[in-house]
């Protein structure tokens, strides 16, 4: 009985304690523990803390200068913030019309290549300007 008494007063003084680690501090089998614990209604389970999640950032290398990025995981692309971020997301274009350059996104412009179309304007006015003008020549 001391034994029993003793094995119930681990469990509830020390409740991170394993089957294994009672059963070696009361010298007796873990079966035996299990079924004392069993008997008595009590947790035959080691309540543990959960281990906290570290993430490790993720380092790549910028697309842009070549640096490493340090980024969080599940991030987008692998540029720095700023002017590496603007040359990704941005491209350098030249209105077929007006002859300015000016940038668009690299997503829509890669789209319009998708859809065929082979000439940029920088505006709507432009392109209507430019579609006029071959329009009435055409005649």
């Amino acid at each position: 009985m001391r034994r029993v008494k003793y094995v119930i007063r681990l469990r509830e003084k020390f409740p991170e304690l394993t089957l294994p680690e009672i059963a070696k501090k009361a010298n007796t089998s873990v079966e035996n523990v299990w079924q004392m614990l069993k008997r008595r209604n009590l947790p035959t389970r080691a309540v543990r803390e959960p281990k906290p999640k570290v993430r490790k950032p993720r380092r790549r290398w910028c697309k842009i200068c070549g640096k490493i990025v340090v980024s969080p995981k599940g991030a987008g692309a692998a540029v720095h913030p700023g002017a590496c971020a603007f040359q990704h997301y941005y491209v350098k274009l030249v209105c077929e019309w007006c002859r300015t350059p000016f940038y668009r996104k690299r997503a829509v412009q890669d789209y319009r290549i998708r859809q065929g179309k082979q000439k940029t304007y920088c505006s709507i006015e432009c392109f209507k300007k430019y579609r006029s003008f071959h329009s009435a020549n055409k005649r």
